[in-house]
């Protein structure tokens, strides 16, 4: 059975949406997402704009400052100094 991948978002104004080959790799498309964000973002006339992703990976990837949040307040504030000193 083939599988169906597809790269999607959530904006202001819907959803947007695209079919990607089947053998696309969850990594593929969650840039794809990516992709697709900032295409919303260029075609729109708004000027402030906030992207929230979950692929670790895909942010990793494009050198995006990725920190995140914990309970635990250390962990979080370590977490921002480690991404804040790793790519500068």
């Amino acid at each position: 059975m083939g599988h169906r991948v597809s790269a999607a978002l959530c904006h202001k104004r819907g959803m947007s949406a695209i079919r990607l080959p089947g053998a696309t790799s969850i990594f593929n498309a969650e840039l794809h997402a990516i992709l697709l964000a900032l295409d919303v973002v260029q075609r729109s006339k708004e000027k402030h704009f906030l992207l929230l992703s979950d692929s670790y990976s895909s942010l990793i990837a494009l050198g995006v400052r990725v920190c995140f949040t914990s309970s635990h307040e250390a962990v979080g504030e370590l977490s921002c100094k480690h991404s804040a000193n790793r790519f500068q």
